[in-house]
């Protein structure tokens, strides 16, 4: 099976990256940096997009997020940009909406023209800032707000699309 990871330089990509590799699977990486899989070296492992702009290019780039879709049949969705770990709020929001939001309905146009069978999206603990408490579950976003955004993404995109929430206690990856 071939698969996409974006974001898979970053804290779960990257080991979901290595996970995917040790059963056998061809995975391709966009991310504009190698970050944790920098001394990686594996004939199954490619990688696209790295040294790109994280702001305007990356996911904003879609003749790239084309590239980096094309004769996968399964993409987990970790990419995110955020303002690093500082929370200080040094980028302007509008440039952080666009390469986040922006991204995202880049990589699912991408991924419904190109025949992608899954798409697995999962936000980054990034999107929670210092949390004050220890375990963020989905039913705490309210079940209004994650039913209208499933069924806009079914209605307006045609994938089948999953979502799930992960929190640091709860991470359980390899």
């Amino acid at each position: 099976m071939k698969t996409l990871v974006t974001g898979g330089g970053g804290f779960i990509g990257s080991r979901l990256v290595r996970r995917l590799l040790e059963r056998g699977h061809r995975v391709r990486v966009l991310d504009v940096q190698p970050g944790r899989l920098k001394h990686v070296d594996d004939p199954n492992l490619e990688f696209v997009g790295l040294g790109a702009d994280p702001l305007r290019g990356g996911m904003l780039d879609r003749n790239l997020v084309r590239r980096a879709v094309r004769g996968v049949d399964v993409v987990y969705h970790f990419a995110i940009n955020w303002d690093g770990r500082s929370w200080r709020g040094t980028l302007p929001i509008p440039e952080l909406f666009n390469a986040n939001i922006g991204g995202t309905w880049n990589l699912l146009e991408a991924a419904k023209s190109s025949g992608v069978k899954h798409i697995l999206f999962s936000s980054s603990i990034a999107v929670y800032g210092n949390a004050s408490i220890k375990t963020l579950v989905w039913r705490q976003f309210g079940k209004p707000a994650r039913e209208t955004l499933s069924r806009w993404r079914r209605e307006k995109v045609g994938l089948v699309y999953m979502s799930m929430m992960l929190s640091r206690p709860s991470f359980r990856l390899p």
